[in-house]
């Protein structure tokens, strides 16, 4: 993914077959890794390894750990941008950032319509927010008359931002893995228990990014199948 200079936060997907991968040679290479707290000395080997390859590359390091979010803290992500993430955007021209864990989610939208659902109008999950330092992002509109669902509605000083696109230009690239979403154990077929497996799940992902940078494992072409046309 290539990140464009544009307000509205776009990007651009260059994808082909085998394609090699894009240069980054004299390219400042910065990346901010902002680690779920109580998850780093669970995945701590990982992490490590992780950093190893990156420096390996030229890239320049450097780890955070933040909480885990909590639906109470509603502010905890403007408080990791403004304490966090937008100091280090700002003195650098080409900051990369990566979130792991099940870290604090920025909403923003008021009327955002993507997939013409109707109870799907409003905010949605917007990284974007921690790419776009500035004072433009307001918390003022209240779309709660519209018959959507909790998550996507926005009401005023909830934590959601009221804009449909970035209010100031994109200076920085943001990446998110959270698996902390991706099902119980049981669902897995896994007799760990919920703390192990999450555990297990970055740090398999984190072994599949070392072993593709290595040349040891490639992802297959699968192509799927189906009918979604609905009733």
């Amino acid at each position: 993914m290539r990140r464009l200079r544009c307000p509205s936060g776009c990007s651009g997907i260059l994808a082909a077959i085998a394609a090699g991968l894009l240069s980054t040679e004299g390219a400042a290479k910065d990346l901010l890794r902002v680690i779920q707290s109580d998850l780093q000395p669970s995945i701590a080997g990982s992490l490590d390894q992780h950093r190893s390859d990156l420096e390996e590359e030229g890239w320049t390091v450097e780890d955070v750990l933040w909480p885990k979010r909590t639906a109470r803290d509603t502010n905890a992500h403007i408080r990791l941008a403004n304490d966090v993430i937008w100091p280090r955007a700002l003195a650098t021209s080409n900051l990369h950032v990566f979130l792991i864990g099940s870290l604090p989610m920025p909403y923003s939208g008021y009327n955002l319509w993507p997939d013409g659902h109707p109870d799907t109008i409003g905010a949605y999950a917007a990284t974007v927010y921690y790419a776009c330092p500035g004072t433009n992002w307001t918390d003022l509109l209240d779309n709660s008359s519209w018959d959507s669902l909790p998550s996507h509605v926005n009401l005023p000083g909830d934590g959601k931002f009221d804009q449909n696109y970035a209010p100031d230009p994109v200076i920085a690239c943001v990446g998110f893995l959270d698996l902390g979403i991706v099902g119980t154990p049981s669902q897995w077929g896994s007799s760990l228990d919920t703390a192990d497996f999450r555990a297990f799940c970055y740090s398999n992902y984190f072994q599949r990014v070392h072993d593709y940078r290595k040349g040891k494992w490639a992802p297959r072409n699968i192509i799927g199948a189906g009918d979604y046309k609905g009733g």
